[in-house]
This record gives C-alpha cells, sequence and structure tokens, in this order.
C-alpha cells in the first residue's frame, strides 16, 4: 500500500520527506503522524529502514506504520479523568468554603469545568423543586449559571437558557433514573435536534442534579467544535459535581429564606414592644 492510501496529504508529505532522508542518507528514520480520520484524530508510528544492495548501496527503504491510535485515545481519557478528578477537589473547596462572593465561587466552579473538558459552554439549570411533568406543563428550566458569561457562538440562547421542559419529556425520565443525555446532535430527534443544532452545537452532555430521588436541575456542557461521546467514568464524575453545584445553591437559598424569615419575625417583635 502507498502512503496516499494510508495518510491524509499533509501527513504524506512527512512520510515522503522521512523516506528520501532514509534513502539519501542510508540511516533509519521514524516519527509519529497524526492526521483526521472518520472524524477523529488517527496516529501512526512510522519507521523507514534503509534497504541495501550486496555493495551496501541504497536502494529503498521498508517503511512500517503502527496504527497507535487507541492507545493515544486512552492516555488522553486517562488525563482527562485524571483533570476532572482534579477540578471536583477543588470545587468541593470552593463550594464548601465560606465565600462572601457565592455566584463568583459558583462562576469559577465553572470556569474550572469547561477549561478541563474542552468544551465550548457550561451551564447549572434548575426545575421547580419535585415538580412532575404531567402535573406541570408549563414548568420551564431556568438557567442559574453559565460559562463563559458571554456566549462564544452568535445567536446563543440556550436549549435551557429558558426552555420549556415540554421540548424534552424523555431527557425528564432519564434525569428521573439518574442517567445522562449524552449524545451527538445530529443523532437526535427532533425537538431536541432542531433547538440545538441551529446554535452550532454537535454535542451535549447534561448531568442531573438529583435530591432524594426528585430531580432539582442539571448541569450542562456544549461542545461546538468537536463530536464527544463521555465515558461512563467521565460521567460519574461530572454528575458527582453537578450535584455538589446543586447542593450548595440549594443550601445557600434554605439559608437565605432563613434569614429573611428571622428578620421578619425580629422586625414583628419590635413591633409588638412598641405597641406596648
Amino acid at each position: 500500500r502507498t502512503f496516499e492510501d494510508l495518510l491524509d496529504r499533509e501527513a504524506v508529505s512527512v512520510a515522503r520527506d522521512l523516506f528520501y532522508r532514509c534513502v539519501s542518507t542510508g540511516n533509519p528514520q521514524a516519527a509519529n503522524l497524526s492526521f483526521p480520520h472518520n472524524g477523529q484524530n488517527k496516529t501512526l508510528i512510522v519507521t523507514l529502514d534503509p534497504i541495501q544492495d550486496e555493495e551496501g548501496r541504497v536502494q529503498g527503504a521498508l517503511a512500517v506504520a503502527y496504527d497507535d491510535t487507541q492507545r493515544q485515545l486512552m492516555d488522553e481519557a486517562l488525563q482527562r479523568r485524571t483533570d476532572l478528578l482534579h477540578v471536583a477537589g477543588q470545587a468541593a473547596h470552593r463550594l464548601l468554603a465560606n465565600s462572601a462572593d457565592f455566584d463568583h465561587s459558583v462562576n469559577d466552579v465553572l470556569a474550572l469545568l469547561g477549561e478541563a473538558t474542552g468544551v465550548d459552554r457550561v451551564y447549572v439549570c434548575n426545575f421547580s423543586a419535585g415538580a412532575e411533568l404531567e402535573n406541570y406543563p408549563g414548568l420551564r428550566a431556568s438557567q442559574l449559571y453559565k460559562w463563559p458569561p458571554v456566549a462564544k457562538t452568535q445567536g446563543y440562547n440556550g436549549l435551557s437558557g429558558n426552555c420549556p421542559v415540554s421540548l424534552m419529556p424523555d431527557w425528564m425520565e432519564a434525569f428521573r433514573a439518574g442517567q445522562c443525555i449524552n449524545e451527538l446532535v445530529r443523532n437526535m430527534p427532533d425537538p431536541e435536534r432542531t433547538q440545538l443544532e441551529p446554535q452550532g452545537i454537535l454535542s451535549i452532555l447534561y448531568a442531573p442534579i438529583m435530591f432524594h430521588g426528585d430531580i432539582w436541575g442539571f448541569v450542562g456542557f456544549d461542545n461546538c467544535h468537536s463530536e464527544y461521546i463521555w465515558t461512563r467514568a467521565e460521567e460519574d464524575i461530572l454528575r458527582a459535581v453537578g450535584v455538589l453545584i446543586g447542593t450548595a445553591v440549594y443550601n445557600r437559598r434554605v439559608n437565605e429564606a432563613l434569614r429573611e424569615s428571622e428578620n421578619r419575625t425580629r422586625t414583628a417583635d419590635n413591633v409588638v414592644c412598641e405597641c406596648i
């Protein structure tokens, strides 16, 4: 088989240079060649050894190409999981700390997630607590936090920026079962695909945030530059981080409600004292 049968145009040029160098110098050559193939990067380890006649003159070269793609993908997946675990630890530290600016802490965590995953957008959405779809046909998903603060893609509105739950009934059932939505947009049925494609979204991961068996919301990851299906390990890590974020937001709301109730009670007591 020729170089053209195995490689793309740029990689062919590199392989030919290796061949000419091997033949002209009589020295073995080797290189790692990476190029796009069927939607992913393919990696070949190419070695060339000179072929000499009885008088030691170089007559050609023996080229051997080893497909190293799977090992590269495994190494990348391992590094990605390591990075996500590191972010999970940082998220726990930031969200559990008594920060004076809670919103800033959440946005920092989303930024860490975005940088570690390499996606284009990360956001946290909330449903009405404990609401069932059949009982709340007008229920909407509200976006509480997002990264980056300004959308990278013009016209981006987000499926869940303020989205009717009626547009994603199958997703709600998956969320209630504690399952992630981990799909390529081009494989989705309507109406999900028609909501996402115009915004340039190629693949998504939506990880549910559950409290005591009820679906509270989800953390979403939009990829606009490549198609990617997340591994089960990555799903588990991001789902755990989502629950951590959701718990922090929920606890903050509860604490704020308690403070407001205490303030109202204190005000009422003062009014009673003044009347007496």
